[in-house]
């Protein structure tokens, strides 16, 4: 765990992630992420203290895990680079996994979606049933998306507010 996790899960509390207009736009990203790298799952991920929720999974219906069984924990670690696992089950860290085993994944890349501030809220990650290599380019692309994705996470969280600000605003005016 990270040295500022208290710090990180009050920065994640900040977040509203419930709202549908937020998930189809997370949606096109891991679609992009997906297309792009020619793999069969991308997801965006947030991890809190006990869990991984996903908002977005591209290929398969995923909606959450335990975080001690979760790969993405370790992407939030390096919160400046991506995390690259070329086979999974050559890992110490992964190869027993039986959420890993079950589904057959051998490859995994993730970036932190990080916020302004820096704590890193979780990842986009993409997922790979067969092991492959990943270049310099590759990670460029994962941290475009990332940061994108976490460009959409900060302007639904303002848009959100603004409207939150507003409405109380006409609250106040009719009274």
């Amino acid at each position: 765990m990270s040295e500022n996790e208290e710090n990180r899960l009050a920065a994640l509390a900040q977040y509203d992630f419930d709202d549908d207009s937020l998930r189809v736009a997370l949606d096109r990203i891991t679609q992009l992420a997906s297309n792009h790298f020619e793999t069969p799952l991308a997801s965006v991920n947030i991890i809190t203290d006990h869990s991984q929720n996903v908002l977005s999974c591209h290929g398969a219906d995923v909606t959450s895990t335990a975080r001690e069984d979760s790969v993405c924990t370790y992407s939030i670690l390096d919160d400046t680079s991506a995390t690259v696992i070329n086979n999974l089950s050559d890992d110490p860290r992964f190869n027993t996994n039986p959420g890993l085993q079950e589904s057959g994944l051998r490859f995994y890349a993730g970036y932190p979606l990080t916020t302004l501030d820096g704590f890193a809220l979780g990842t986009l990650c993409i997922y790979d049933a067969e092991p492959r290599m990943f270049t310099p380019a590759d990670r460029e692309y994962l941290r475009l998306l990332a940061e994108e994705a976490m460009d959409q996470i900060e302007l639904h969280q303002y848009l959100t507010e603004d409207i939150k600000y507003d409405s109380s605003r006409l609250q106040g005016e009719d009274t």
